[in-house]
């Protein structure tokens, strides 16, 4: 279940280098450049709070019960890319999650 993620000041900052650049043209992804996996990153959220993990196991097959084909959304997640904005120069300031955490919650 990848996920993708992004730090807000890093959002404002992306934002704001679309504005000063109207030059670039077309979608851009607002996604750090690492995605990391549900159970990882709900991992480093507890780790981050001190907190233990609380993780329920839900199998698959309840959860197609239960949403239907949203339930794909949930079980396989998406793995978005920001090489189209990297490219154009632009550089995030918290590219991985435990830097994210920590400037947020501590």
């Amino acid at each position: 279940q990848w996920m993708s993620w992004i730090h807000i000041a890093d959002l404002i900052a992306l934002i704001r280098w679309l504005v000063l650049h109207p030059d670039l043209k077309g979608p851009f992804n607002a996604v750090s450049p690492e995605p990391i996996q549900a159970a990882d990153f709900m991992k480093e959220l507890a780790r981050t709070l001190g907190r233990p993990t609380l993780m329920p196991y839900v199998p698959e097959a309840a959860l197609k019960l239960g949403m239907g084909e949203m339930a794909e959304m949930i079980t396989t997640g998406s793995r978005v890319s920001c090489k189209k904005i990297e490219q154009t120069g632009f550089s995030f300031q918290f590219k991985n999650l435990p830097a994210a955490l920590s400037d947020l919650l501590q």
